[in-house]
């Protein structure tokens, strides 16, 4: 997964700013906790990746040291995913941002969620994370078909489903952009 994006040189909303000083400081506050609630789950998430990689080497750990590399591993998508729900319950209360800028936001980190959860295997919270990420609008398809970290959902019936309807929701855009 690994999908990123600052926050925090977010383009100001078109509609005018709150009416306050005091408003204007809350929301860049809410803007702020945004930004560092994102950029904590990128960083998990980074080093999740980064604890895995020497058992997927030519050379791995003993059996010892992957048992420790994976519960810290696990450690690390467990906070990633608090930190990309933090970010996502905080997401309606921030103002101040341009609407598309707060809504792409909320589809990476929607679908960063469900990277999280699937590494950690939960398959439903995964999937149901996946599933409003395309909801929002998310359509990469060749990142949902090709991504390690939901390599473990792709044989579940629920994950066909719902690739299945983005691609006809992607298949209806392109008709009525041809017509």
């Amino acid at each position: 997964c690994l999908l990123s994006l600052t926050t925090s040189g977010a383009a100001p909303d078109p509609a005018p700013p709150p009416a306050s000083e005091a408003e204007q400081a809350e929301a860049k506050a809410k803007r702020r906790l945004l930004s560092r609630h994102m950029g904590a789950a990128l960083d998990h998430m980074e080093a999740a990746r980064r604890l895995l990689a020497p058992l997927a080497s030519e050379d791995p750990p003993a059996k010892e040291a992957q048992g420790v590399l994976l519960a810290k591993a696990k450690a690390r998508y467990t906070e990633a995913a608090a930190a990309y729900e933090a970010a996502i319950a905080l997401l309606p209360g921030v103002s101040g941002a341009a609407p598309e800028r707060l809504k792409l936001i909320e589809k990476i980190a929607y679908f960063n969620l469900a990277c999280a959860r699937a590494r950690l295997g939960e398959a439903d919270p995964a999937l149901a994370a996946l599933g409003k990420a395309l909801e929002l609008g998310y359509g990469d398809i060749e990142r949902i078909e090709q991504d390690p970290d939901l390599g473990d959902l792709r044989s579940h019936p629920r994950f066909v489903n719902l690739l299945e309807r983005v691609q006809a929701r992607l298949a209806k855009q392109a008709m009525e952009a041809a017509a």
